[in-house]
């Protein structure tokens, strides 16, 4: 769900330009539930004309309020495809394109318009991210700066983005712009910081700084001093790409950075790296990649969990990388030696296994197998015909997939519809193992008895539901899916396969640990945060905690009902 004001009056041709005199005044608010109804009402008939800010009364940047939707107008002649492909270098793709009235196959004329998750209510943000896309875009028309600034509508739209933008992302990405581009000066930045917080902006759009006893906290039994470099490397994935001259892109880029800038030495070894990396040629980091680390530091970034931006399953049980900084304590007793083998061994057991299990001898059944990783089990998997084998990611699935040499049909990824609470609700359900809740829900999306969904929603629950069925009942291709949609299903072939133990496909563990305990005091002490009274409850509960003492949970629903009684109504363990 989105803002914007409309006037709504169809046009067939450009507004001259006493019709756009007489608009000023007549522009409504409107709340849209989806791209598809915002895209439908930008081509003909409609092409109604809109103004991302919202300004009630008359279309006057004094009258501005806040801004959801941004506009970036083309008409010099670049070609819509350089200015997407440079949207997909830097991960920021527009969620709409149109073309103009004034389009011609000789003089292309188009717009793009980026959609937030969140309304920025400060005028600063929104200048801020108007400056930073027209930075990025230089071709783009520099009037799109002003917030009072309308749009017409054009003859012909589409949409390229499901996925709104996050306001807290551009913050970040606006901040960290203006710093690579303004000689590392932070006044900028701390100035906006406290814009921000006197304007309104709500406080979860942007990253506020943690506080000294955050930090104090957090700081508890950590060893930065010394970072073992090799050390880090081999125990995480990401960073060993990283490290060996993989191009990453922003997210994992600044999730690395939220990490490595509290070892010493950090930011300069991101640097050296990143720069040494660039010159050789393996990579193409930018201005603003290099100032992501700095800004981290100056922000006091916690360290976002590996899960958040690392593709790797077995990153995501460490946690984060400061977890391996830990003091250690204590000591290790080695009770046996175990017994090592060599790699040309280990790869001759695991190629007889398979074989064992594709022969007469095992005959049909589920098969997990997991090996270290550099044995080419990859290649012994993509040999194999009629089984049906489950990756733990769809990224590994998809990755699996182009190297098969058999024929091979692959499992739909859950899709992302425009009502983004489905995407929650079903996201939710799957991750406590509830496939068949997920599964209900999906119909119930498909069959739409009661029109309370979108079309575009049900037309994606009806394909997504239509590959599974075929996948099911599909007897001669290999099938490559993932452990989640494995486990939730039934499937026509006899061998099945699991890349890795699917135990935590199977068992959702929610844990938390001693570290993430130190952090809450940020947030506690936020006063803006709605949360604030459950934490300080909670709060209460942990410093009145006895050895020994086993307690029940306690429910928290006074506290939403005086408090929140418009958001939750219903009795929530805490």
């Amino acid at each position: 769900m989105f803002k914007l004001q409309f006037y709504k009056k169809n046009f067939s041709v450009k507004a001259t330009k006493s019709q756009m005199a007489e608009m000023n005044d007549q522009f409504e608010i409107e709340e849209l539930n989806s791209l598809e109804e915002f895209s439908k009402l930008l081509s003909p008939p409609y092409s109604w004309t809109w103004t991302g800010g919202i300004m009630p009364g008359s279309r006057k940047t004094k009258n501005w309020q806040s801004q959801q939707v941004f506009g970036l107008d083309f008409d010099t002649g670049i070609l819509p495809e350089v200015v997407i492909s440079r949207c997909e270098e830097i991960n920021l793709i527009p969620n709409i394109i149109y073309h103009t009235f004034s389009d011609t196959p000789a003089l292309r004329k188009f717009r793009l318009v980026f959609i937030l998750t969140t309304s920025i209510t400060e005028p600063e943000g929104a200048k801020n991210f108007i400056k930073y896309l027209l930075e990025i875009f230089p071709e783009a028309d520099e009037r799109c700066k002003d917030l009072s600034r309308m749009f017409l509508g054009g003859k012909e739209s589409r949409i390229l983005n499901n996925r709104l933008h996050s306001t807290k992302d551009i913050y970040q990405r606006t901040d960290i712009h203006h710093l690579a581009n303004g000689k590392g000066n932070y006044r900028k930045i701390n100035r906006s910081l406290k814009a921000r917080e006197k304007q309104g902006a709500k406080p979860k759009s942007y990253h506020i700084p943690p506080d000294e006893i955050a930090l104090e906290q957090f700081m508890i039994n950590k060893n930065f001093e010394n970072p073992d470099w090799r050390g880090l490397e081999s125990k995480v994935k990401i960073l060993a790409d990283f490290i060996n001259g993989e191009w990453l892109g922003h997210k994992e880029i600044f999730g690395l950075a939220t990490n490595l800038h509290w070892f010493k030495g950090g930011m300069k070894f991101m640097k050296d790296i990143m720069l040494a990396h660039n010159e050789a040629g393996k990579t193409n980091y930018t201005q603003n990649n290099l100032q992501a680390i700095p800004y981290c530091n100056k922000m006091k970034y916690f360290p976002e969990s590996l899960s958040s931006f690392s593709k790797y399953p077995e990153d995501h049980q460490l946690g984060d990388i400061t977890k391996l900084a830990r003091r250690k304590k204590g000591f290790i007793k080695t009770l046996f030696t175990p017994q090592k083998i060599s790699i040309e061994e280990a790869e001759l057991k695991q190629k007889e296994f398979i074989q064992k299990f594709m022969s007469n001898e095992s005959g049909p059944g589920i098969y997990i197998l997991k090996t270290h990783t550099g044995l080419g089990k990859s290649k012994e998997l993509t040999a194999l015909n009629d089984v049906l084998i489950a990756c733990p990611t769809n990224a590994l699935k998809d990755e699996l997939s182009a190297q098969m040499i058999g024929e091979t049909s692959t499992s739909m990824e859950l899709p992302q519809f425009q009502n983004h609470s489905l995407n929650e609700e079903l996201r939710k359900k799957y991750d406590r193992g509830d496939f068949q809740g997920a599964t209900i829900t999906l119909r119930d999306i498909a069959s739409n008895k009661k029109d309370k969904y979108h079309i575009s929603d049900c037309e994606l629950a009806k394909k997504y539901l239509k590959s599974n069925k075929l996948l099911r009942s599909n007897t001669k291709d290999n099938i490559l899916t993932t452990h989640e949609r494995a486990l939730s299903g039934k499937s026509s072939k006899e061998i099945i396969i699991f890349d890795e133990d699917p135990l935590d496909s199977i068992l959702k563990i929610g844990s938390f640990t001693l570290d993430d305990l130190t952090n809450y005091k940020c947030s506690k002490n936020n006063t803006h945060s709605p949360g604030s009274g459950i934490l300080q409850i909670i709060s209460q509960a942990f410093n009145n905690c006895k050895q020994g003492e086993v307690k029940k949970t306690p429910c928290m629903d006074w506290i939403f009902r005086s408090d929140h009684a418009s958001h939750f109504g219903q009795t929530v363990p805490l």
